[in-house]
């Protein structure tokens, strides 16, 4: 029977941790009142404090691709954050939770600048295709399924739902297979293009593009629903042949993927 600390780890992992790796983000903040709400846990605050920070679950994040940043807040709260990026990408800013246990000191002033918005879910268009290439993501079935039914995360079911509505051909951009057509049947594995060095995800992307020649003849217009490590060198090869390449869900954050596309498959 699975121990308390290994039920806690396994419900971060799958919670938290994979919907990131299927998104297209750089930054993942994991909130210990988040976990212990989600799992219904009663004065459980400490267990989840050291399930989270213990080794086990840092060698973990370290084979999925993430690399430990910090830690922020109290030591044993339920507003402990745990602060990861994904390996290779620039530490980026990270706002602290921290700053509210220090009520004596006045915040700085600051000016107010207009941020640019980014696109909305809910007006981001859905151009034509005559092709549309998908993400594999990390969440799969445990045995050999056919591709498209192998991958089982909430994203790619929905971003499948979307495409075969819309009667798209489509390939799947697997990181072990390369180029997948859905009806394939391949056996689940654990490999993704974020834990690639340049030079390997560079090697993946012409393979890929071996692969896709053969089936660009006539096609005008690419979709691509995939991660910037997925398109980084795979885009810029097809838009060079003359194919235009389009990313409607560019910028936006997962829960605004999600979002987009809950809109588009109800149309």
């Amino acid at each position: 029977m699975a121990s308390q600390a290994d039920r806690i780890r396994q419900h971060v992992m799958e919670r938290y941790v994979r919907p990131f790796l299927d998104a297209n983000e750089a930054t993942l903040s994991i909130c210990t009142g988040d976990v212990v709400r989600s799992m219904g846990l009663v004065n459980r605050t400490r267990a989840v404090c050291s399930a989270l920070e213990g080794r086990k679950f840092q060698r973990e994040a370290e084979h999925v691709g993430l690399e430990y940043l910090d830690r922020t807040g109290p030591p044993e709260s339920t507003t402990t954050r745990f602060h990861y990026k994904r390996k290779g990408s620039s530490k980026t800013l990270i706002k602290m939770c921290a700053e509210k246990q220090q009520p004596d000191r006045p915040p700085p002033k600051t000016v107010a600048t207009p941020r640019p918005k980014a696109p909305s879910a809910r007006n981001a268009k859905l151009p034509a295709a005559d092709l549309c290439l998908v993400s594999c993501v990390w969440t799969k079935q445990s045995h050999q399924a056919l591709a498209r039914d192998l991958y089982i995360s909430v994203w790619f079911a929905k971003v499948r739902k979307l495409v075969e509505a819309q009667g798209w051909p489509w390939f799947i951009l697997s990181a072990k297979h390369g180029l997948v057509h859905p009806d394939k049947e391949i056996a689940p594995y654990e490999k993704t293009l974020n834990t690639m060095r340049v030079a390997e995800r560079r090697a993946w992307a012409s393979d890929v593009m071996q692969a896709l020649a053969c089936h660009l003849g006539g096609v005008q217009t690419v979709v691509v629903f995939a991660g910037q490590r997925y398109r980084e060198f795979l885009v810029p090869e097809m838009r060079k042949r003359g194919v235009r390449v389009e990313v409607p869900m560019e910028g936006l954050k997962i829960g605004e993927q999600l979002a987009w596309l809950n809109d588009r498959i109800k149309r």
